[in-house]
Formats: C-alpha cells, structure tokens, sequence
C-alpha cells in the first residue's frame, strides 16, 4: 500500500494482509511501541494494543490466514467511525491531518509484514503427476546438505528426520509416484506454518528481502530429481531399424538375459528380428505391449529437468540392448539411431548427458587406471600423484551403470524394515561348470540346488551385520574373502575392479575412499561399499557381465567345495537330501556351528530334524557362554540360565521354513505336533528344561516343542 486513505475497509485490509505473516515478537512490538509515541498516542492506548497483537498471534506468535479477521476487529475497537466493516486511517483538526491509532498500527504492520508465495496440492500435481520422483542415496544427501545451509540451519537430527521421512515415502524401490505423490506432498506441507491443508509458503519477502522456506528447499529438491516420460514413436523406431538384422547369437541372449524378467522369450526375440524389415512391426509391438502402450508408442523414463537421459524403463532398456545388436542394412548402408530417439530434450540452459554405455562395468571412458601401478600404494603416498589417481577412480565411478538392474533399498527382513539396508536378488540362473561337467557329487548338486534361497550368484545384501554380502551368501566376516582371491585370480577380472579402485591383497579388501583421499580396508571397506551403492552395483555389472559371470559362478562353487557347505563329509554320504541341504545350509549361514566345526555332534544325526536339533542346541549352549553373535536370536537371558533355548523368529522359523525347499520345516512340525501356548513363568521356572522352544510364527506365545541333542 504505497499510501494510507482516510477510509480503511475490512476488504481493503484483508487484501493487503491475507497472503502475508506478521511475526509478533519483540522486535515487532518495539516498533509498534515507537512508532504510536511518536504519534503522541498514550502509554495505556500502546500496551492495550500490544497486548491485542499478542493475543491474536496465539502461541505460535505469528498472525497469518484467517487471524486477521481477529486483528481487523481489535483495530476497529479503537475507531469512533461507526462503522464495523471500516476505520478511519487518518483525521483531520484545524486544516491538519494526522494519523488515528489505527493507521499507525497498519502503517507500522505493512511494513514489517512477510509477504509470502505459495505452491498449491494443484501445482504439484500438475507437475508431478506424470512421474516419478528418485529418492537416491544423491538426491538425499543434497537434501541434508541444503537444508543445513542457510536461512534453513535445520540440526543434524532435523535434517536426518527429513531425509528418513522421504525415503520411508519411496520404499525399498526409492521412487515416488502414483498415490505416494500425495504423501510427498503432505510431507513437504508439514514442515510450513501455514493453516491452509492444500498450500505451503515455498518464499517469503520482508522489507524486500526474499528467501525461501524449508517446504520450498525440500520441493526444489524434489523437482531436481523428478523423472519425466519421453515417448518414442513406432515411426521412428521403424526409420531407425529400417532395412538392418538384429543378430542376437547365443551371446547376444546373454546380453539381454533380463529381459526375461519381463516376459520375453529371447529365442521369440531373436527369431522376431533377425534378417526381415518386415518383423520390425513385430518388434515394436512387443516392445509396446511390454510398456503397456496401445498407440505403438516406447516410453523412456529420463530426468528432464536436469536433461539427463541416464534413466531407461525396462522397455527402453530392451531397446538399447536390440540397438547394440544392430547390423547394417542389406545394400550396405549401416542403419543408424534416429536422432534424439532415445534422450529428453534438456532442460532450458542445461547440457544434455549421453545415456550411460550398455556395459558400462568393462568400460572406464578416458579415465582409465595405469594398470602397472600399484594404485594403493600410489594413494598412500600422497601427492600430486595420488590426487590425479583419486580424481581417475572418481571420473570411472560415475560411470558406473546404476540403471540396468535395481538395487533394492529399505529393506524389510525379519519383518523390521531396514533403513539404509539395500538387496538384490541377482542372477539365478547358470550352473557351476563341476555339475554340467559330472564332477561334482549328487549331495553337492543338492547342496547347490539349496543356496538358491541364499540369493542369486551376483546378489547383494547390506542390510544386516554382515554389512555387505556378495553372491550365494558370502559375507564380508565370513567366507567373501574366499570368493573375491578365487574370483580376482583372473586378472581381468581384477583389473576390471582396479579402474574403480578396488583392488585385493591376499584375501583383504582394499577401497580407494575418494572423499577422504586414503585407502581403506577389511572392516572399514566393506563398510564403505555399504555407504557407496554405485560400488554394489560395480560388482553386480562386472558379476553379470556375459563375459565373467561363468567365471564368478565357478569361483564361488571351489570355495563352497572345498572350504564350506559343498564339502560334505563322510557319515552323511546316506542322509536324505532335506538333511544334507539343510547341514549345508547351517555350514554356510554360521560355519561356528557347522558341521565341518563341530563333526561329532553332527556324527549323530539320523534325519534333518537331528540336524536342526544339534545345530540349535550348539547355538544355545553359544549363547551361554557369552557368544554376542548368537545370543540376540533368543528370546530372553532367564531362558539360557533355565537350560530351556527359546528362538525367536530371527533365528528360528524364519530360517528353517526354506530349508531344503520347505521339508525340513515339515519334518520339524510333524515330530513336533502342534504348537503350544508357554508362558515366560513356565520357561523360568525350568518347566522346559532341556528342550528347544521355536516360536510358531503364526500364534503369539506359542511354541514347537524339541528336545535338545
């Protein structure tokens, strides 16, 4: 309001006020203070009013939305005009005019009002509500980061919430759509002060300085990492494969061996595309109906805003692998991509990033690795040297793919959900070369046939105490040394981890740490990879690449046959195939208890009931003595000092139900019978001495009944 009319109306006040803030504090009420004394107004008519403005701000002292009805009402209890839907701003005696109390309050309140832009649940949805929002371990480090700069200044735990909040919307797929969008919104909404449900304040202005807002940083945050869709057409994909062959060859399947995720026969592939233009429409219908288009359209998920095309769906993925096959046309003349086929326009002064390279696990662009260095040693010795290497290492680690396959995070396991515990299931197809070749015995077959539900052989799993575990279950403190010296003993394997700074020495782990320019090893660098999920998806690129994956499949069955569960020993040569996978299995999952630790206790197993008996009761007896890393998995203290081992869900049923394809558990409740209320007194009491209680997981409080061996 540039100047104050005599006449104020209550329409005029609530256009001036109704978009902005009025903070009343000390600051506030100081000039409110000034400003009416130097009018000459009284000190009784200056404290009634401040006590007005603070008791129309309430407790969170800040007058905003509908509060300023409230306010109009207290400043018109000041005015003798009559009138309840206006005030006299000025009044005039002897041909001079001066202000009324009440144009010395609003004078004073304009001009330390913060006036406030707004984002609507419409806005947001007309920008979110064709995508996706990526909730990575990137997008949520530049959150924490932002906000604690200022004006935000949020503390670490505030910020920590804001981040855990976010990625709890996203889930263990670390996207946001759909349905969820509306959550994002509500969120982002929570941290404004604004009393309307379907706005927030994303800046405010006082006295012509404008900064942002906590909901507004976090929405900016979002729009960064917002995932569009870029179509494209049957017409284009037709020019681009126009008059070519796609020749997929027995290496080629390989290639494209995730695509049978997606329901698509690969010899049906091939055979579609191989030699004819004409099965071009074929491909593109299956390539259509796989993205559930009905207008012979390929959508390609890219991240718009920042023009980056660095993100395919699992449709545009198919098509890149089909383009890598490509051949020339039948006159000659190599059919070439149609142009822009495969990215988004970028962004309005942003530069457009190439898509990552299909294989991008045997590629290190121009960064490579001087692979006749010794590159640790060149790190630990400082200098210009080692920052050139590190600046290398950290060029090739963003060009690792982390779009071909999902890395799961946020994991639920035991049914707890896992924050910053990441899985993948990997590939379970391919058989060691020892049981396609004969060499390997039908207990180790079976043995093999029973780690499926360890994982697949390039599978990840951060999320429990092992911290990170590669393939068929090998884990950082169990037998992943093994498997990465036997794995690493081909040197272009090897060499592979070395362009990104991984490198082996005997069986210890060594990890470039690129932020704190040092090497790190053992413990502290499988916890680093933990940290790090482009280097999870390092070993699943390498581990999938059609040239090594035979090749990690082999190192990963000679260390189970001839240190872990494929050795199997002599006086189970006649076990039935449940009790031998589920020994194995106990070998692989806690070697301390194993059979190849503890030989005479297994020596007296008969079934696979006998080898959950004596595997749980060495497990108890662990515990006893102190064993931290087996004394969670029971229930409670008082039933180890009763003789009695009460498993809980995490170590018990949990567990037995996939042994040996669900027989195990079978036998165990068939030797068991049903189920049985016990209560804590009985168990203390020593009611159950000498038995093993596992807890059904499907009655509270009850329990299978065993003896101990």
């Amino acid at each position: 309001m540039s100047s104050i009319s005599s006449t104020y109306t209550k329409t005029q006040f609530l256009n001036d006020f109704s978009a902005s803030t009025i903070a009343v504090d000390d600051n506030l009420l100081n000039k409110v203070g000034e400003n009416m004394s130097k009018a000459g107004l009284s000190q009784t008519e200056i404290a009634t009013v401040k006590k007005e403005l603070v008791e129309v701000a309430g407790e969170d002292k800040i007058i905003q939305g509908a509060e300023f009805d409230k306010l109009f009402t207290k400043l018109d209890g000041h005015d003798k005009n009559g009138s309840s839907s206006s005030f006299l701003l000025k009044k005039s005696a002897g041909g001079v005019a001066s202000q009324t109390l009440c144009g010395n309050v609003v004078d004073t309140l304009l001009q330390n009002r913060t006036t406030t832009t707004n984002y609507s649940v419409a806005d947001f949805q007309k920008e979110f509500g064709n995508g996706e929002v990526n909730v990575g371990p990137k997008m949520l480090a530049d959150l924490f980061q932002a906000l604690g700069r200022e004006p935000y200044s949020l503390s670490v735990s505030e910020r920590t919430k804001v981040c855990k909040n976010i990625a709890f919307i996203a889930g263990i797929n670390g996207k946001i759509s759909g349905a969820e969008l509306n959550e994002l919104f509500k969120e982002i909404k929570s941290y404004d002060n604004g009393s309307k449900n379907d706005v927030f304040t994303v800046s405010t202005a006082t006295a012509g300085k404008e900064q942002g807002t906590v909901s507004g940083e976090i929405l900016n945050v979002a729009k960064d990492n917002f995932a569009g869709r870029v179509d494209v057409a049957g017409s284009a994909l037709k020019a681009e494969f126009a008059g070519g062959a796609i020749k997929m060859s027995d290496i080629g399947i390989m290639d494209c061996v995730h695509l049978a995720a997606l329901g698509v026969n690969l010899l049906d592939l091939a055979k579609y595309c191989d030699g004819k233009s004409s099965s071009m429409d074929g491909l593109i219908s299956m390539l259509d109906t796989l993205d559930g288009q009905k207008d012979q359209k390929v959508n390609i998920e890219t991240n718009y805003l920042n023009g980056r095309a660095n993100e395919l769906t699992k449709t545009g993925k198919a098509l890149n692998i089909l383009r890598k096959y490509l051949k020339g046309s039948a006159d000659g003349v190599a059919s070439k991509p149609a142009a822009g086929a495969d990215q988004a326009q970028p962004a309005t002064g942003s530069s457009q990033t190439k898509p990552v390279a299909d294989n991008p696990a045997s590629i290190s662009g121009s960064n490579v690795v001087c692979l006749d260095d010794n590159i640790m040693d060149v790190i630990a010795g400082g200098g210009t040297a080692a920052k050139k290497l590190i600046a290398d290492i950290k060029a090739n680690r963003a060009t690792i793919d982390q779009t071909r396959v999902t890395i799961k995070r946020d994991v639920t396991y035991g049914g707890t959900v896992r924050k910053n515990g990441n899985m993948y299931g990997g590939i379970k197809t391919g058989t060691p070369t020892a049981v396609t070749d004969g060499t390997a015995s039908k207990q180790q077959q079976a043995v093999i046939s029973e780690l499926t539900s360890e994982g697949g052989w390039t599978s990840i799993n951060t999320y429990d105490n092992q911290v990170f575990t590669f393939g068929r279950g090998f884990a950082a403190f169990g037998t992943l040394p093994q498997l990465l010296e036997e794995w690493f003993q081909d040197d272009n394997i090897a060499n592979e981890f070395k362009k990104y700074g991984v490198t082996l020495n005997g069986t210890h782990i060594q990890v470039v740490d690129t932020e704190k320019g040092k090497v790190v090893t053992d413990k502290e660098a499988y916890q680093y990879i933990k940290e790090h999920i482009e280097l999870q998806y390092l070993f699943v690129n390498i581990g999938e690449d059609p040239e090594y994956i035979q090749s990690l499949i082999d190192a990963q069955y000679t260390v189970l046959s001839t240190d872990g569960a494929c050795v199997i020993p002599g006086f189970a040569a006649n076990w039935e195939p449940e009790a031998c996978q589920a020994a194995a299995h106990i070998q692989h999952w806690l070697p301390a208890i194993g059979w190849k630790t503890n030989n005479s206790a297994y020596k007296k197993c008969q079934n696979s009931v006998d080898v959950v008996r004596t595997a749980y009761t060495l497990m108890g007896k662990a515990a006893q003595n102190g064993k931290k890393w087996i004394k969670s998995g029971f229930s409670s203290i008082n039933s180890l000092n009763s003789q009695t081992f009460v498993l809980n869900n995490s170590i018990g049923a949990s567990h037995i139900s996939h042994w040996g394809g669900g027989e195990v558990w079978k036998d165990v409740k068939a030797l068991a019978g049903a189920s049985i209320a016990i209560s804590n007194a009985d168990i203390t009491a020593g009611k159950y001495s000498g038995k093993i209680l596992i807890a059904d997981p499907k009655a509270n409080g009850k329990y299978y009944v065993l003896n101990q061996m």
